[in-house]
């Protein structure tokens, strides 16, 4: 079966926002709707799909800012991991305080590492990582193969680790102890920057061969 997927770059931190939706439902999920809520509503109304949930990887404001009025608009709820209540609802944790206005944020539904959700006809596996901050969450579509990482693993590097609750070591555990145990042929979207796959970041990411090679030595 195939999928439709779009990704806007939103906003003046260049976030990703994904559109994954299910040809056979006609119904989609809105991955970390960022700062552009006009321009969301205008993709999904030229894809003639229908919202039926936002997820959101973690709780920073770039990803979250047009949370609400998508949620109003289509009347759908938001899930965001058990542990990133408090960044979602504190605007000095979640940064939003520190650029140009305050979000606050409360999730219909928190979600938890290895849950399955059925959402729109689509198997969403929840992935706890960890790292960038203490609640966030990944996205892997099972049967497509696809994984919305958010700011944990981008192209050729990792996410932040110096904001509210960020973790280097998590992270990087995070990625090499949940992420790269998903299959070579995953297709990584990243909250930020390009897409890439497991394949290319087990090989070509300085983190992950760095600490993968010194993890081995340490376990003979």
């Amino acid at each position: 079966m195939g999928y439709f997927l779009k990704t806007l770059t939103l906003g003046d931190m260049y976030t990703n926002c994904g559109l994954i939706g299910n040809p056979e439902t006609k119904e989609m999920v809105i991955i970390d709707p960022g700062t552009d809520a006009p321009q969301i509503k205008q993709e999904v109304r030229k894809s003639g799909y229908t919202p039926v949930a936002i997820l959101l990887t973690h709780g920073h404001f770039d990803h979250i800012s047009a949370a609400n009025e998508i949620r109003r608009f289509y009347n759908i709820k938001i899930y965001a991991g058990e542990d990133e209540t408090e960044i979602l609802a504190d605007p000095e944790m979640n940064l939003s305080s520190q650029f140009w206005t305050r979000c606050e944020l409360v999730p219909d539904v928190n979600v938890r590492d290895g849950e399955l959700l059925e959402l729109g006809g689509m198997y969403i596996t929840v992935i706890a990582t960890p790292g960038h901050t203490k609640g966030g969450v990944s996205f892997f579509f099972p049967v497509w193969q696809i994984l919305f990482s958010g700011d944990t693993l981008f192209m050729e590097s990792v996410g932040r680790t110096d904001f509210p609750t960020g973790n280097p070591k998590v992270l990087i555990e995070s990625i090499i102890d949940k992420i790269f145990i998903l299959p070579d042929e995953t297709t990584v979207i990243p909250g930020h920057g390009p897409g890439t796959s497991l394949a290319y970041e087990r090989k070509n990411n300085p983190y992950f061969c760095y600490d993968l090679s010194h993890k081995a030595k340490e376990e003979k």
